[in-house]
This record gives structure tokens, sequence and C-alpha cells, in this order.
């Protein structure tokens, strides 16, 4: 089981790190810092099934995609003052921190009860590890993690700064491993805006796989200074009823040598997911650089929370799914809006909108097959 290590180059960033953080650097540090290892099988993260196993050039690509994702993934909205980051640190197995993360959906969650309420414990060492809440909508699984320590021990479960300044204390979180049920997922976590907490939120986007409405996921978590993990099973209801899932009647458009293609929009209370499919010919090349906003009725841009793409052999086809923050209400129509990514003045990254390739899709269920 290999394991790609960023903490030899997390750490050699660190002296770069201003005595305060800007939010956006903050996000891009909490989403950096996840594991991105090659599992087996049926595990999380980036594990394929051993037939579809991608080659070397298709692995970077997915870590490549999914790390840059991931910097604007499970962060808080912004500081938070300092009374209320001090209570993260001693934060009660029975609150709720997905109230307090910057994600609409789940707040939207924690706020209509789309959570299964579990309260999943083990204790080893003098500590116990407590999984709290969990909710799955079809589309992400996000589950509250929270460490009950003796009373005297130094430092929180997770601070993101002190691993830049290798000063992690015994006890904190090292690593984490999750397996579900013959299907995999990309693996990040994060802190009510990156404060230093004894909870953690951790989420798997992205699904891979037939998960069932119900299942038993298998959570291991390595604390610095230990070695045997702690080893829990979390079971895992699907929390909403009929998502809304979308395909254009003609699905694909062209300009240029380029075909793109939505395969599924799929709309839940708690996240909004998009797949997509480009072909072209591989010299022109850029197929990467392009994605999508999706945009609501009064003209807003849904928030990106994670996302990964996988680039074909031959480089003339990109596939990419990404996980939006959910609509407020339904909305009657949703419009799906691609861009591709310029280099501008001083290295600076712009969107550049593609009209010709836009679709407005109205809102109504699929018929059953």
């Amino acid at each position: 089981m290999a394991r790609y290590n960023l903490d030899k180059d997390l750490m050699e960033c660190r002296n770069n790190l201003p005595d305060q953080l800007t939010p956006m650097l903050r996000s891009r540090l909490d989403g950096t810092y996840q594991l991105i290892r090659q599992l087996e099988p049926g595990t999380s993260q980036f594990a394929e099934p051993a037939q579809t196993r991608p080659s070397r050039v298709r692995k970077a690509a997915i870590v490549t995609a999914v790390v840059a994702s991931m910097g604007v993934a499970l962060v808080g909205a912004g500081f938070l003052s300092p009374t209320l980051a001090e209570s993260l640190k001693s934060i009660p197995v029975l609150s709720s921190i997905f109230k307090l993360m910057g994600d609409a959906g789940l707040q939207k969650a924690d706020q209509e009860g789309l959570v299964s309420v579990i309260n999943e414990n083990i204790e080893q060492n003098g500590i116990s590890l407590i999984v709290p809440k969990v909710t799955y909508d079809g589309i992400r699984i996000a589950f509250e993690l929270t460490r009950q320590a003796p009373k005297g021990t130094k430092g929180v479960l997770l601070d993101v700064r002190a691993v830049f300044e290798n000063r992690v204390p015994k006890g904190a979180f090292d690593r984490i491993q999750v397996s579900m049920p013959g299907a995999y997922g990309s693996l990040g976590f994060g802190t009510p805006a990156n404060e230093p907490s004894e909870s953690v939120i951790v989420q798997l986007n992205e699904l891979s796989g037939n998960l069932p409405d119900q299942f038993n996921m298998s959570v291991k978590v390595w604390l610095t200074g230990y070695e045997e993990p702690y080893e829990l099973t979390v079971p895992v209801t699907k929390n909403t009823k009929d998502n809304i899932i979308l395909v254009p009647e003609e699905p694909t458009k062209t300009y240029g040598n380029i075909n793109f293609t939505i395969e599924k929009l799929e709309l839940t209370p708690i996240s909004t997911n998009l797949c997509l499919k480009l072909t072209g010919e591989p010299s022109i090349g850029g197929l990467s650089d392009i994605n999508a906003d999706i945009i609501d009725e009064q003209g807003r841009t849904l928030e990106v929370l994670s996302g990964r793409g996988m680039m074909g052999d031959t480089f003339s086809t990109w596939t990419s799914e990404t996980t939006f923050e959910p609509f407020p209400a339904k909305p009657n129509t949703v419009t799906v809006q691609p861009y591709m990514m310029r280099t501008v003045e001083n290295n600076k990254r712009e969107k550049e909108y593609i009209p010709e390739l836009e679709f407005t899709i109205p809102v109504k269920p699929r018929p059953a097959d």
C-alpha cells in the first residue's frame, strides 16, 4: 500500500508562512493537509478497482485535480471571533460542528435533521475518539470526529499550523483511512474556520461505486505517538430522498474542436454534483483547464466544495466531477456555464467563459427507468 506523503513538502513551506494567515491561505493549507494514498480496492480516496486502475499519468492527473479542488473544500467562511475560536478547542461531544462549518449543505443538514446521530466511540490509551453524527445524500458523506483526552493533554486533535511548524504533540491527529463496501471517494477534512479544534469534519466526496442506502463504513485513525490505530465502525444511512437527476435532452455541445458533454447533474438538499466529459484533438491541449460554474435563477454562482478529474490515455478525453453547495431552494432552471482557465498578467489565472457551450436546464426529476 503505497502512500504519497505531503508532510515533507508541507514542512519545507512552513518557513514562508506569515505570522497572520489570510483566510484564503488558511483555506489552501487546510485543504492541502490531507492524506493522498493509493488504497486497496474498496477503500477511500483515490483507489480504483484493479481492472480500471489508471496509468501513472492519469493518477497524477487525479491527484493534481483533487488537491487543487480540496484547497476550497472543508473550510470555514472566514475567521471566527477569538471567543468562538477558543471554544472550538473544547467543543462538547454532543454538540455539532456541522453548523459552524462554512458549508451551506452541512449547515442545512444539521438544521433540517438530515443527519444520523450514532455516537460511535472507542477508547485507547486514555483517549476517546467519538463519531457523534454522519450525513449522506448519495453524493458525499460527512461525519464529525471528536477527541476526548485526559485533562492536561497538550494541544488539540487538529491544529494545521502546528503541523507546518513541526510541533504536533502526542495524541494529535496523524492520518485516517476510510473504507466502504465496493466504493471509493476523495477524502478530506477540516475544522471550522481552520482553527485548532478537538473536533473535525471528515468528508468523502465524488463517490464512485454502487453504494446502498445503508451500509457500514470502517474508519481507522492514527494519533501521533501511538502505533495502533483507533478503529470504529460507522453506520451510514442515506438522509435524503428523491434526489433530482438532470440530463439535458441534447447533452453535448461543440465549440471548435471541443465536445462538451453533461453526463449528469444531481441536486440534493445538501449538495449539487456535476459530471462532465470533454473530448477533443490531442493537439489542442487544455481540456483539463475547462470546467463549469453552476448559476441559479438569481445569477448567483454556487460555491465549489471539491472535485476531481481524469485525463484519458491519449490526452483527447477529460472527465471531471465537481461537488458544489446546494441550491437554497429548488430552482426552475439551472445554468451550466463552462469556462477555460487562462494565464494573464503576473501569471494570474482567470476564468474565460465559453458561451457557445453554455446550458440552461429545466429542473424536473428524471422519469423512473
